[in-house]
């Protein structure tokens, strides 16, 4: 609270400040989570959500990757979803993907199973040279696998 203080004594706007902090999002961010949430596919009686953004998705939005994130977190905050993975495809060759839950699934152990890492509620890996088509099956049976488990 001493930095809140001296910033409000040397004259910071703080209501301004909230505002660009927390209540504020750059058109690109705006367009690139409408066509992420017109691609959401869901699994398991919705208990898993996914998306693919491709470079076309951030070409067509104009989005720096930057914009990316914090995008899951409208995944996983869906009602009755437990486990969000977003995968996002470069044109370099890789895909990274980011896992979240809000349940008991560790997302780090099934980051780990593709040499990825985290912690239990949050993890994320990268895979190089494997088209999504092979990925994405290979993820979703080791996602309904951990749904077994509870």
């Amino acid at each position: 609270m001493d930095i809140a203080g001296k910033l409000i004594s040397c004259g910071v706007d703080i209501a301004e400040t909230t505002r660009n902090l927390y209540r504020t999002r750059t058109l690109s961010k705006t367009l690139l989570l409408g066509r992420m949430l017109s691609k959401l596919e869901f699994f398991e009686d919705n208990k898993i959500c996914t998306v693919l953004i491709t470079q076309a998705d951030m070409d067509k939005s104009e989005s720096p990757d930057e914009d990316t994130e914090g995008l899951i977190d409208y995944m996983r905050d869906i009602e009755g979803v437990q486990i969000a993975i977003f995968f996002r495809e470069y044109p370099e060759g890789y895909i990274k993907a980011s896992l979240r839950s809000k349940t008991n699934a560790d997302m780090s152990a099934l980051a780990a199973q593709f040499a990825g890492g985290g912690h239990k509620g949050a993890a994320g890996f990268k895979v190089i040279g494997e088209p999504y088509e092979q990925l994405f099956p290979r993820v979703y049976e080791s996602a309904r696998k951990m749904l077994d488990q509870f």
